[in-house]
């Protein structure tokens, strides 16, 4: 059992209820899972470094659930869902991306236009037009778009192939 409130106090045996306590102490004070499981945030940076390298190296299913595992663990972390969504994004699993890259934009607080223009790409890529269209045309008005502006232009790109593409059609 985690020590939640850090008195140092060896765990004792864990009954049930005590398990339930700490699930329900956990989910109400928006502590991350990995908190309960006793994870320690360098165990954490030890998996992200992994699953980069994982990911870097060509790796992707095992960097998927590696990067899947910190997502379970600390779903509050952009960059693990960021992580899983381009393994998922690089072994073709595009829908699925999407869904991850979702949650990387939603943990920062939809600021952040990147997760969302490689979402946006995504779609494309499964041939989702109009999802794509949506995402692609969000990013200008995104608090954090006047930070990325290659982003903002990638976006603007991908939305005349869009445009050229349904005109061809």
């Amino acid at each position: 059992m985690t020590d939640l409130n850090n008195t140092g106090a060896a765990p004792k045996e864990m009954t049930q209820e005590d398990f339930l306590a700490d699930v329900m102490y956990t989910l109400k004070t928006g502590l991350p899972p990995a908190v309960m499981a006793g994870i320690s945030p360098e165990q954490l940076e030890a998996l992200y470094g992994l699953g980069y390298q994982l990911y870097t190296s060509g790796g992707y299913e095992d960097a998927e659930t590696v990067f899947q595992a910190l997502c379970l663990y600390d779903y509050n972390q952009a960059r693990f869902w960021m992580g899983l969504a381009g393994t998922q994004q690089a072994l073709g699993k595009y829908l699925i991306a999407v869904d991850s890259y979702s949650m990387a934009a939603l943990a920062e607080g939809l600021n952040d236009p990147e997760p969302v223009y490689y979402g946006g790409l995504c779609c494309l890529k499964a041939d989702e037009l109009e999802r794509a269209k949506g995402a692609l045309e969000a990013i200008p008005f995104l608090e954090g778009a006047a930070a990325k502006p290659e982003i903002v232009e990638k976006a603007k790109n991908l939305l005349e192939i869009i445009r050229l593409r349904e005109e061809s059609e």
